[in-house]
């Protein structure tokens, strides 16, 4: 059942964004080929042209975001909650296949804008400058973690999966508190997003205070795999700790409008 909830949420949200992707493409392409253009008339195009082109971009960073959690609030929380939660399917099935379709979407926006990024800059002549500066961030980012540059790459894109899932979790969860609101549930949700992040940085703060007072005052300027590796556990179990919370507030706690 949970794969077919996933064909559903996929089909759900990618009629919406294909459009997004798809502008993003044409004003990319439309914007890399008027860059060598040099007349006061192709200034204006290409001034317009960027324009779109930036607008395109916002397009599909706050698109997907606002899409995606409004459809998680509006499917199980409105009225279409009571029909989504007759069907024979569990709760967790429900809140998965929502979070499994979200993170692709995320993931793949994030990439979208990044290779759009890079065929600009490869058109307008600064490619090269680009690619250097990468070259340089990521030597660095492998000097100094102590790996060997392959398992760097794979622990990185592990973990940008895994940040990207978390952030998604906080979201959920923050909406299902906020539906326990008598009224004003998006203020509630906003309300409950800032007490999970506040706590979530205190006790982040608290760890890091902790790591200082065992290895020195000088820690901080110079942290440790060991501080990173906790601080990823403690994103790890929170981010647990929500998803379960999500699970919980809707089976137990559920208030429909």
């Amino acid at each position: 059942m949970l794969g077919k909830l996933i064909k559903q949420e996929w089909k759900a949200t990618i009629r919406i964004l294909l459009p997004l992707y798809m502008i993003l493409g044409c004003t990319t392409l439309m914007t890399s080929l008027l860059a060598h253009w040099d007349n006061d008339f192709s200034n204006l195009i290409t001034g317009l042209s960027t324009f779109t082109y930036g607008i395109s971009l916002i397009m599909i960073a706050a698109g997907t975001t606002i899409l995606l959690y409004v459809r998680f609030y509006k499917n199980l929380l409105t009225d279409e909650g009571y029909l989504m939660f007759t069907l024979p399917v569990k709760t967790n099935d429900l809140v998965l296949s929502k979070l499994i379709i979200s993170s692709f979407h995320t993931v793949a926006s994030i990439l979208a804008v990044i290779l759009s990024l890079l065929v600009l800059a490869y058109a307008s002549g600064h490619y090269e400058t680009v690619r250097a500066g990468i070259g340089l961030f990521r030597e660095e980012l492998v000097h100094e973690s102590g790996l060997a540059e392959p398992l760097f790459i794979i622990i990185a894109a592990v973990l940008v999966i895994f940040s990207v899932v978390s952030s998604i979790v906080l979201v959920y969860f923050a909406i299902a508190l906020g539906q326990l609101f008598t009224s004003h549930r998006i203020i509630g949700a906003f309300v409950s997003y800032g007490a999970i992040y506040v706590v979530m940085e205190l006790l982040l703060f608290a760890m890091m205070m902790v790591f200082v007072l065992i290895n020195g005052p000088g820690y901080i300027d110079a942290p440790d795999f060991a501080l990173f590796l906790g601080m990823t556990l403690f994103i790890f179990i929170l981010t647990a700790v929500c998803y379960v919370g999500t699970i919980n507030v809707l089976k137990k706690k559920l208030n429909l409008e």
